[in-house]
């Protein structure tokens, strides 16, 4: 009598690649389709809007529009249901600066206003948007510490945006961002910001 060996299919290797591939593929899909998440630096400029308004009175004390330019560092997770949240903190630099005599009450004053420097910190929470999951709207609160001839107060900043990635690493991002400040002469410092970025992600 004699014993016949037996042999593996030649079906065999690629029946087993086949499965473990049909496995792994919607993990692997689902973590391509997170775009957001991880660390990212970037750039933005735009315009920055002050303005400097007597509460009491309802009255405008001055206002000036300049550009601001500035960088960016930043870190978000996004979630398998597409919620993306994140920190971020941001320096910058704003033109806008002016300085005028007028009266507070029936005394005269001279008031300024000077933005300069800026030293921001702010939370992200977003929702990646769309069939690829490529481009995102996102809230935006925080603080925001203005150097300004008034004071350097840190104040609560609320905004929002859009971005959308045009790489798989790069973004491009529109955003707009608002605080509001009052010092014990009840003048109300407001700055809106307009801005325009590129974002790298690591």
């Amino acid at each position: 009598m004699s014993l016949k060996k037996s042999h593996p299919s030649k079906f065999g290797i690629p029946a087993l690649f086949l499965a473990a591939t049909a496995i792994t593929a919607p993990a692997a899909a689902q973590e391509s389709e997170k775009q957001f998440g991880g660390l990212y630096v970037g750039a933005e400029t735009g315009l920055d809007r002050g303005k400097l308004s007597l509460e009491s009175e309802n009255r405008k004390l001055l206002s000036e529009t300049g550009f601001y330019g500035g960088g960016l560092l930043g870190w978000r997770y996004q979630f398998d249901n597409n919620i993306v949240l994140g920190v971020e903190y941001s320096v910058g630099y704003s033109s806008v600066k002016q300085t005028r005599v007028t009266t507070v009450g029936d005394v005269p004053a001279i008031v300024s206003l000077k933005h300069g420097w800026h030293d921001n910190i702010v939370g992200n929470l977003g929702l990646a948007l769309g069939q690829d999951r490529r481009s995102m709207i996102f809230g935006t609160i925080g603080t925001s510490i203005t150097s300004s001839d008034n004071d350097d107060d840190a104040v609560l900043v609320l905004g929002g945006g859009f971005e959308q990635m045009i790489s798989p690493r790069t973004s491009f991002r529109i955003r707009v961002t608002h605080l509001s400040d009052f010092d014990f002469l009840t003048i109300n410092q407001s700055q809106l910001k307009v801005l325009a970025g590129v974002l790298f992600r690591f």
